[in-house]
């Protein structure tokens, strides 16, 4: 029998007598012990990866049929000098990541030329092509008699040299690819990829630094794209849609189509301390990549809210949409939104989506929103679809509802003497509430669906509390239902 060698290490005492309390002791397996472990650990990461893989776009192509290294390095010779025999590549490595982007994009999107800087962010195809196939979605619930009857703004429609919004007889989708970045690599995959509707799409990208113009735009002339993609640069690193579209929204033109989508992949940070860089660290992305020093990825998000609001493109646009790096950005977010377009005078409201990006080990967030109440309709008909046939989107989709507070009663007396009162008066099981961080959780195994019922408080002439609806999982016909009656009791009190 194989047993565990013990060996003890002291740091002080004698070699003799009672050991003293600061004495370790080490278990050394043995070799086939640890070769074992080290399967076993393998075998559940790989396990663990595939239950994520599960979690990607039902549409994704590697959600069930994950890239073969082996069989690819067999293909692509400069790719399989970084693919070790057990089929695996170094993730930390910036010419890996590279070389396997490079590979995918030209396997399957048809993409033969890509190159870029190492000091640049290295994209994952499979991450971003979640973010692209849940926009895809969104242009594919537009009903079809409200997209033919849009007016696309004409400077649109000449920038990419046609007179038509039509190309071969199907509808050309424009979208705007916000800090595209060295590779592009959203709109290429945007107009690369299939699509259920075989829509033709066509993406402005927008970027400030003019060494990644210059890289993406040999990458789009490598491929013959120049008719799908054209770049424009922003001369202010502190605006969004300012100094592009001032000169768009004219009397002529105002009710026109600028773009059907906006795309956007955010600087996460707002300080270059923030991101843990190292000089160990090989692939970190360049500062103007990582670091929006105005708020990180929620101020640069909430500028693009402001630039919208400013420049009145609520209706130019159809839906805007952005990914995010961290999940705590998603709330500060929501609530910069909606309280926005509180009591804005031409009754416009944001109807909010959320949703999740998984790959591998990795999770993104997703957001989406719309002034347009039948395009959000029709999204929400394509996900109770997917539902009815098993398909399980990771989607959850925000209402919003002000309450004025009279000055005869605070936050917490109306919440525990209006809102809770009424949502028992309905027969809503609360699963869990926390009252601290202000909000209440309800689960479906009660009610038939699940939801979240944040709030804050805000001052506009007189206080507000901001209700924020987030519909989670199951009936959304019953959770609609108990949506207008909570309103419709909270506004009688």
């Amino acid at each position: 029998m194989k047993r565990n060698r013990i060996t003890m290490e002291a740091d002080g005492g004698e070699e003799s007598g009672t050991l003293p309390c600061s004495k370790r002791v080490k278990i050394q397996q043995s070799p086939e012990e640890s070769k074992k472990k080290e399967k076993e650990n393998e075998e559940k990461e790989e396990k663990e990866k595939e239950k994520k893989n599960q979690e990607m776009h039902i549409r994704n192509p590697y959600r069930n049929n994950p890239p073969n290294y082996l069989e690819l390095a067999k293909k692509y010779e400069n790719f399989s000098k970084y693919v070790t025999e057990k089929g695996q590549i170094d993730y930390n490595d910036a010419m890996s990541n590279l070389q396997l982007t490079k590979v995918l994009l030209e396997e399957d999107f048809k993409i033969k030329y890509f190159d870029m800087p190492l000091d640049n962010l290295i994209p994952p195809v499979p991450q971003r092509l979640n973010y692209v196939l849940f926009v895809q979605d969104l242009m594919d619930c537009i009903p079809d008699y409200m997209l033919n009857n849009l007016s696309i703004h004409p400077s649109v429609i000449k920038f990419f040299g046609s007179e038509t919004t039509k190309q071969n007889n199907t509808t050309n989708i424009y979208g705007l690819d916000i800090g595209c970045g060295a590779s592009g690599i959203l709109s290429l995959l945007l107009v690369q990829s299939n699509n259920p509707k075989q829509y033709n799409y066509k993406c402005i990208g927008t970027e400030v630094d003019l060494q990644s113009i210059e890289c993406v735009n040999t990458i789009i002339n490598q491929n013959q794209l120049q008719n799908k993609i054209k770049i424009l640069q922003q001369t202010n690193s502190s605006h969004i849609f300012n100094s592009l579209f001032n000169d768009y929204n004219t009397n002529a033109n105002k009710n026109d189509i600028i773009v059907h989508f906006t795309i956007c992949n955010p600087p996460f940070f707002d300080d270059i301390n923030e991101t843990g860089l190292n000089p160990h660290r090989i692939s970190s992305g360049t500062n103007h990549e990582l670091v929006f020093s105005s708020g990180g990825e929620i101020g640069f998000i909430q500028l693009m809210c402001k630039e919208c609001h400013t420049l009145k493109l609520e209706k130019n646009i159809l839906w805007f949409t952005t990914m995010l790096g961290k999940k705590s950005s998603i709330q500060p977010i929501q609530h910069f939104l909606l309280q926005l377009y509180h009591n804005h005078p031409l009754q416009l409201k944001p109807f909010i989506i959320q949703t999740t990006f998984s790959q591998g080990k990795q999770t993104r967030w997703g957001l989406a929103w719309t002034f347009y109440r039948k395009c959000y309709d029709s999204y929400l008909q394509l996900l109770n679809n997917n539902d009815d046939n098993g398909n399980k989107n990771n989607v959850s989709f925000t209402h919003q509802l002000s309450i004025p507070l009279s000055s005869s009663i605070n936050e917490q007396q109306w919440i525990n003497y209006i809102l809770l009162p009424a949502i028992q008066q309905y027969g809503i099981r609360i699963s869990s509430s926390d009252l601290v961080n202000k909000q209440i959780l309800f689960h479906q195994d009660f009610n038939l669906f699940s939801c979240n019922i944040s709030w804050i408080v805000f001052s506009d002439q007189q206080q507000h509390i901001l209700l924020t609806f987030k519909f989670l999982d199951g009936d959304y016909v019953l959770f609609s239902a108990f949506h207008k009656w909570l309103q419709s009791q909270l506004i009688s009190n």
